[in-house]
């Protein structure tokens, strides 16, 4: 067996790589199907973006990307409520796990 660094088919192996760790993951959680990324949203009267929420499915995990609720709507729910919804759309499509990224400022 043979350590091999940085070489002149470094992108040759990367993609082999890719590939071998895509087979492998298909062979154990089914097809990479990419579900459509969903887009959830609250408008106010004048139709204008007060909160909302993008997310996509891939490899049975549900990615909650994206999530935002304008100052003057904070603590009236809508956070919650798209949290909700989200969470019912990947049950419906299959997902096994949810992963939310967040900060606190």
């Amino acid at each position: 067996m043979k350590l091999s660094k940085l070489t002149k088919d470094f992108e040759k192996d990367c993609k082999l790589l890719r590939n071998k760790l895509r087979d492998y993951n298909i062979s154990q959680v089914g097809t990479y199907s990419k579900s459509e990324p969903i887009f959830l949203c609250y408008k106010n009267e004048k139709n204008e973006l007060i909160a909302g929420l993008y997310a996509y499915q891939s490899l049975g995990v549900f990615y909650i990307d994206l999530l935002w609720v304008d100052d003057s709507y904070r603590n009236q729910g809508l956070g919650a409520k798209l949290l909700n919804q989200a969470e019912e759309y990947a049950k419906t499509h299959g997902a096994l796990n949810v992963r939310v990224n967040t900060a606190s400022f």
